[in-house]
């Protein structure tokens, strides 16, 4: 699992503030600096740069990943330099025939992952490089825990599919979780905490196919994971089934 991930996975798992006092090294600075070149980068990703929207680019697992984030209120394309150790950002991914360019906070159909530009390196980082896939588990089995009354078998299951949210496009199917129950069953509850803890989690309610297409993309598998609220007639809708099975 990518250093990326796990600070992707770290945030949505409750893990720190924001904000911090710590500051970068001198040495972290100057690396910094020259690869975001400052508010140069910010203004040559502003909304006026047309593009393909990405939540994540790795060109199908053949080059290095990059994640959406909000940087100091602005969109960017994070990832990590295992020569440097460092974080850094783009602006966009200029490929030959399209640019592909992170999500503006208003054009994210989930939560943004926000950072602050210090906080990357000064402190996330550090903290993701001591967590395991286990601790990860452990920390988000925690969380749903404390809104779920269910049993461990049950609890480990929904832990198990939260951490797998974000390894969806590294396998060939995934497992999809169906919900049912009467009301007050706390069908709601867990689609609430998958949506706080999984990978970029869209909820929905009777959404059409059309937003399904539009929030799925064309450019690369796993972009974000959904969950639906108010399927109980999906058998009676072809064209999302015949999407699911795709």
């Amino acid at each position: 699992m990518g250093i990326i991930h796990w600070i992707i996975t770290f945030l949505s798992a409750g893990g720190g503030s924001l904000l911090t006092g710590e500051k970068p090294t001198e040495e972290q600075k100057r690396w910094i600096k020259e690869e975001m070149h400052g508010k140069e980068v910010i203004a040559k990703n502003s909304k006026d740069r047309k593009g393909t929207i990405v939540h994540k680019y790795s060109n199908r697992g053949k080059g290095q990943l990059r994640e959406a984030i909000i940087m100091d209120g602005a969109p960017f394309l994070l990832r990590y330099s295992e020569e440097k150790g460092f974080l850094y950002v783009e602006p966009s991914v200029d490929e030959k025939t399209r640019i592909l360019r992170p999500p503006n906070v208003e054009e994210c159909p989930y939560e943004p992952y926000e950072f602050t530009s210090q906080s990357l390196n000064s402190y996330y980082l550090p903290l993701a490089k001591k967590e395991t896939i286990n601790s990860l588990y452990q920390k988000i089995k925690e969380k749903i825990k404390l809104f779920n009354d269910v049993d461990d078998q049950v609890l480990s299951l929904l832990s198990a599919n939260v951490i797998g949210s974000y390894f969806q496009d590294r396998l060939s199917t995934v497992h999809y979780l169906f919900i049912v129950g009467g009301n007050g069953t706390g069908k709601s509850a867990f689609g609430d905490t998958f949506e706080c803890l999984g990978y970029r989690v869209v909820n929905i309610t009777n959404a059409t196919e059309a937003f399904w297409y539009r929030v799925l993309g064309n450019v690369e598998n796993g972009q974000v994971t959904i969950v639906a609220e108010e399927i109980d007639r999906l058998d009676e809708n072809s064209q999302i089934m015949n999407m699911l099975k795709t």
